[in-house]
């Protein structure tokens, strides 16, 4: 019997991936996580900077690798948390394939505030050590499968079932937390991830899409309980258009326990956002969008309504979607001139945030 996927937990000094990983253990029931670093400890009979300062680096990475590789090619379900430079080998990183990687998000400032003065070889100057952070991270983004941002411990447990779930996902499917003030949710993304992905939002679904993009989609999306179509395009999106989705709700037997899936660009993002925030003063969304503009922008952040004949967007409300689930193949049926519209988002987010973004995009 092929031996299950183990929850990895990846990242850089100071991250908390001992912390976590425990912590996803004792809410999974799976007994104590296993730990590279306390392994290795234990075998050795000393601490690690001790080893650094008595055999050299070179020594501890090559007994580190072996004892990683031995852990991950064993491990059966579970949960394992590795050093923060274990993934630097080519075996350890193939031997990560299986499993489900997470990586705990972490910045070189706070990273450094709880690492240096503890002993630790490589906290010992801040610029060396910030450096590093920044050498390391491209490799712990390409090694991950799911990205948890710094945060109170209740954040692990309302992610933990999607970081379960994505053992079962289609290779290449990733998962994001989205974090706002008024809330935090899971953002699935990756080719297959719409209908491909255990659903991320308890009760039934109701979808509301467009009539250009129900025929198209609709299907991929898992046990409907209903579907409500409009009108394409931003001349549906007005009162009337929510009260014919509200009565439609009605009409299906949706109630407070079940959600709204939006499905579709960003016209149908905010008006089936909008029902759902009003709909029995309301219920979760859902939000599949199937636009390059709303799977780069505004599927994101809660802004939904409607627009009047005297302005766009004047009647609304903030509510933060229960999930986002972006998969790039809903494009496929996009024109040129909308593709084109969608990476003039992406362009000018790139410009306003700079850095490895605005490089990676130009």
């Amino acid at each position: 019997m092929t031996p299950a996927p183990s929850l990895v937990f990846i990242g850089f000094m100071g991250a908390g991936k001992s912390t976590q990983a425990a912590e996803a253990a004792k809410l999974l029931g799976a007994g104590e996580a296993a730990d590279s670093d306390r392994i290795l400890e234990a075998a050795w009979g000393r601490r690690i900077e001790e080893v650094f300062a008595q055999d050299g680096e070179a020594a501890f990475r090559a007994r580190e690798e072996q004892v990683v590789c031995d852990l991950l090619e064993h491990a059966d379900g579970g949960v394992v948390a590795l050093g923060g430079g274990a993934v630097l080998s080519g075996r350890v990183q193939a031997a990560l394939g299986r499993h489900t990687v997470v990586l705990c998000e972490i910045s070189a400032h706070t990273a450094w505030g709880r690492a240096r003065g503890r002993g630790r070889p490589l906290a010992r100057d801040r610029g060396a050590f910030e450096a590093l952070h920044a050498e390391r991270l491209g490799l712990y983004e390409h090694l991950a499968d799911a990205f948890l941002p710094e945060g109170p411990r209740s954040r692990l447990a309302a992610a933990l079932p999607h970081l379960v779930a994505l053992a079962s996902a289609p290779k290449g499917v990733r998962l994001v937390w989205a974090r706002s003030a008024s809330g935090s949710y899971p953002v699935l993304v990756g080719r297959g991830a719409l209908g491909g992905v255990p659903w991320p939002a308890q009760g039934r679904r109701f979808c509301v899409s467009d009539e250009t993009v129900a025929p198209l989609l609709a299907g991929r999306v898992p046990e409907l309980a209903g579907l409500v179509e409009i009108p394409p395009g931003e001349r549906a999106k007005t009162l009337a258009t929510a009260e014919a989705v509200w009565r439609a709700l009605v009409a299906q037997g949706a109630t407070r326990g079940d959600h709204v899936v939006a499905l579709g660009g960003g016209v149908v993002g905010d008006l089936a956002g909008f029902c759902a925030a009003t709909f029995q003063r309301g219920i979760p969304v859902v939000q599949v969008p199937t636009t390059l503009v709303a799977q780069v922008d505004s599927a994101y952040g809660g802004k939904t309504g409607v627009d009047l004949p005297e302005a766009k967007n004047y009647v609304g409300a903030y509510h933060q979607p229960a999930a986002v689930i972006v998969d790039p193949s809903a494009l496929a049926t996009l024109p040129p001139e909308e593709h084109a519209a969608g990476y003039a988002e992406v362009l000018k987010t790139a410009l306003i945030a700079g850095g490895a973004l605005w490089e990676h995009v130009a």
